[in-house]
């Protein structure tokens, strides 16, 4: 899927402004990733899906945003166990 990179940089700029603006601090997403990595290995797929936005004044825009899931949750959880029982 095609997405528009300058958007995505937008959408991240204004996230971590907002986080900012309430003085609330979060890992870097780096970090974040590894994190993510580690918990889910590479069970984890991230897609650009449309989604509908709502802003102050009550209307709606349908840009793309980032999302993910863990594609095989049967799989990642056998494997979580199998970690925990060695």
């Amino acid at each position: 899927m095609m997405f528009n990179m300058k958007k995505l940089q937008q959408y991240f700029i204004n996230y971590f402004r907002w986080f900012r603006s309430f003085n609330i601090t979060h890992a870097s997403e780096a970090k974040q990733r590894k994190v993510a990595k580690e918990w889910t290995g590479e069970d984890i797929v991230v897609e650009m899906t449309p989604f509908r936005f709502d802003d102050d004044k009550k209307q709606s825009t349908i840009s793309e945003a980032p999302w993910g899931y863990v594609g095989d949750v049967n799989r990642h959880i056998i494997s979580y166990l199998d970690s925990l029982y060695r």
